[in-house]
């Protein structure tokens, strides 16, 4: 009975290893793929935000060996220069697949949102928040002039209401993927 107990998890063991090795080779290959390539970078407006005479900033950068890209975004009033943001906020995202990510956000208000996002061509849409409570959508568009637009919408009882739109140029002109070497 003992060796028949063995030779059952040896097996089941061995059978375990084709199952990952099986579904390990149907799941697309995202540590290829170069997650947000298109935005990394940092990228600044003087666009009004808010309503205020802003300088806005926006960074993407790979981050945990590549696994995430971390957002960081920040406004300060420019009339008076302020060297503190009047708000900022931080995410990171996860590839989940070859067009949808996961991430959380936070920021200086105090606000904590799950975000699913949707990746096409250079258009990220990012839906944070949970259904019953604060919900919004950012969209995040890079245009062929290089561009970068980002535009807010919250969820109200009368549907999307856009709330702030601000464009943004790359601080440096980048000529390829930005993405480093060690990061694929």
């Amino acid at each position: 009975m003992q060796k028949n107990q063995t030779g059952l998890r040896g097996f089941w063991g061995t059978c375990s290893m084709v199952v990952a090795v099986l579904v390990g080779s149907l799941t697309p290959a995202l540590a290829d793929e170069k997650i947000l390539g298109d935005f990394i970078g940092s990228w600044q407006s003087d666009d009004s935000a808010f309503g205020r005479v802003a300088r806005s900033t926006l960074s993407w950068t790979p981050t945990l060996d590549g696994k995430f890209v971390r957002l960081q975004y920040a406004i300060r009033t420019k009339e008076p220069a302020n060297e503190k943001p009047f708000f900022s906020g931080i995410a990171y995202y996860k590839q989940m697949d070859t067009k949808f990510l996961s991430a959380f956000w936070a920021d200086s208000i105090g606000d904590l949102h799950p975000i699913r996002a949707t990746l096409t061509d250079k258009t990220l849409v990012a839906i944070w928040g949970k259904a019953g409570e604060k919900q919004g959508r950012t969209q995040y568009q890079i245009h062929d002039t290089g561009l970068m637009t980002v535009t807010d919408w919250i969820l109200g009882d009368d549907g999307w209401r856009q709330f702030n739109q601000i464009n943004f140029t790359r601080d440096k002109p980048v000529t390829e993927n930005p993405m480093r070497e060690d990061m694929k």
